[in-house]
């Protein structure tokens, strides 16, 4: 059965699993490589490119597992 869009459940919830991935991981790195990078003493530029290099890992990371898990049971249900 076709949805909007002409996407499958399936895939509808692979995407809405990566998509909530990147957000939650991406958050979540944000507050972690922030914090680590105060700790470790870094200033400025540094610390805005650490900030930025741990919100794009995670985000990436969390994305995929995600989108794995989603993908698992969306289409194992359907």
């Amino acid at each position: 059965m076709s949805q909007a869009g002409g996407m499958s459940p399936c895939t509808q919830s692979i995407m809405m699993g990566g998509i909530m991935g990147c957000g939650v991981g991406g958050a979540a790195g944000t507050v972690l490589g922030f914090a680590g990078g105060l700790f470790g003493g870094q200033r400025k530029m540094a610390l805005i490119k650490n900030t930025g290099r741990q919100a794009m890992t995670m985000g990436a990371s969390f994305a995929m597992i995600m989108s794995v898990a989603q993908g698992l049971r969306g289409c194992l249900n359907s």
